[in-house]
């Protein structure tokens, strides 16, 4: 696999819910398991901001440093446990274009803006996000002592899977330099709609208690370019199709040129 992106993940805040797994099925690209525990499935809202990032190795102009948000679910593929996403939301429109084009991902850019305070013992976090001219933030205090969580699935991902824009499932591998850990939770507030930033679907999480509210450590990261794990036949015929119609639209072109 080709490295697609390096990065340092901080000030990293995740908000776990325990769901029915119906819910998930028509989410779940073909052939991925859903993973579950005693019949329930995981759902996570994360929020993180991308620190030193590099595209191929190279610092894009002003998009190094940027927070995100998305909402994901655990999976599995074989022995491997991953997370696949229903929407990821960022402040630029560069970041969703190149997602999308790459990964296929459901991208989504709303004005966002974050900060910070950070002591010897303790850290602060702010993130404030933006929709049809409501406000929307959150906000985290949390010592830097590390405890253990009630939840602990995101130090086994190795994998992200989606699906691309002909069916077909992929994956992309993920990298980290060291385990997250969990950070001690002083206080936080949540002054989320997840229904106005996710879609109606999800408006039940407004008033479904969490499993675990935690902040993580801040830890490298490296994403790697997708890999086809199924490859539907219709979809080969299909992308053959547009192939041909595109390699015709420019047959065509250039010979009106002449």
């Amino acid at each position: 696999m080709k490295q697609f992106l390096s990065s340092t993940w901080k000030n990293t805040f995740i908000v776990t819910w325990e769901i029915e797994p119906e819910l998930l099925l028509e989410h779940l690209p073909h052939k991925i398991g859903l993973y579950t525990e005693n019949g329930k499935a995981f759902l996570s809202f994360v929020v993180y901001n991308f620190e030193n990032t590099k595209v191929k190795g190279i610092k894009m102009p002003f998009h190094v440093s940027f927070p995100e948000m998305d909402l994901r679910y655990y999976v599995k593929h074989n022995n491997s446990l991953g997370v696949a996403f229903i929407q990821h939301i960022v402040p630029r429109y560069c970041i969703s274009l190149w997602a999308k084009r790459i990964f296929n991902e459901n991208y989504i850019t709303l004005p966002m803006d974050y900060s910070f305070q950070e002591t010897e013992t303790s850290k602060v976090l702010h993130y404030k996000v933006w929709k049809d001219k409501k406000m929307f933030s959150l906000d985290f205090l949390s010592n830097k002592e590390f405890v253990e969580s009630t939840f602990s699935l995101y130090n086994q991902v190795q994998y992200g899977f989606g699906v691309d824009k002909y069916g077909n499932s992929t994956k992309f591998k993920f990298d980290k330099l060291n385990n997250f850990h969990s950070l001690s939770t002083l206080d936080y507030a949540i002054n989320l709609d997840y229904s106005a930033l996710f879609g109606r679907k999800w408006a039940f999480l407004n008033e479904l208690s969490p499993i675990d509210v935690t902040a993580l450590n801040d830890n490298k990261v490296r994403i790697f370019h997708p890999n086809y794990i199924f490859v539907d036949e219709k979809s080969k015929i299909d992308k053959y199709l547009e192939i041909s119609s595109v390699n015709e639209l420019i047959y065509k072109e250039s010979n009106e040129d002449r």
